[in-house]
């Protein structure tokens, strides 16, 4: 496909591999991944699971170019075509507790502006948030609930058109009724793309059909 055009990455049905090739990640004097070689194959749901501070997040920053390893090397590519890290925002959607909201905007105002940028996966995505959330339509980001904010965050993920969803911790913040959500919305939404879900939790990433188990 064309580098750097916008519609014709939007048009295409998109199939991402990510390759880990002996990739080391450290913040200072602490390393968090260490010689890591695994592989994303397109169309799979993964779980990467271990305790706090093993480098789940991490890894979902390597994908997401948030972050470079010290070492290695990540390939993503499309069919044997390497994926720049100019086009990489366009692929992938992610939801994680600590992405910020812009929280001058109200309910629908956030809604409007996200997909002014990204394209629906479905055509009624709008309603289909406003149906599930229900929430107050004038009232500003800032004023919602850590739990109401990480609903969100998920639901623009799931309905935003792209192959690679990634998932940070979803269940955080969440009380019973937000986890049975969750499992409702991602039954509904996750079908035919590659799925990464960072978690300690099992009830977060149990379906997966591949896992990666980091340790500290």
């Amino acid at each position: 496909f064309p580098s750097h055009d916008r519609g014709a990455l939007r048009d295409l049905i998109i199939e991402m591999r990510i390759e880990f090739q002996g990739v080391s990640k450290r913040y200072g004097v602490q390393q968090v991944i260490k010689d890591l070689s695994y592989t994303f194959e397109e169309n799979q749901s993964y779980a990467i699971y271990g305790p706090n501070g093993s480098g789940k997040s991490s890894v979902l920053q390597l994908i997401a170019g948030i972050q470079s390893p010290n070492q290695g090397k990540i390939i993503r590519s499309i069919q044997e075509t390497s994926v720049s890290l100019e086009e990489l925002p366009l692929l992938l959607s992610f939801s994680s507790p600590y992405m910020e909201l812009p929280e001058e905007l109200n309910f629908y105002e956030l809604i409007n502006m996200h997909f002014s940028f990204r394209e629906a996966m479905i055509s009624d995505a709008k309603q289909y948030i406003i149906q599930q959330l229900g929430y107050e339509k004038s009232k500003q980001i800032r004023n919602y609930s850590s739990g109401m904010k990480m609903r969100l965050k998920l639901i623009l993920a799931l309905t935003t058109k792209s192959q690679l969803v990634l998932l940070d911790e979803p269940t955080a913040n969440f009380d019973e009724q937000g986890i049975t959500w969750y499992q409702g919305i991602l039954e509904e939404l996750r079908q035919n793309r590659t799925l990464i879900i960072a978690s300690a939790q099992p009830i977060d990433h149990a379906f997966c059909q591949h896992r990666l188990t980091l340790s500290l």
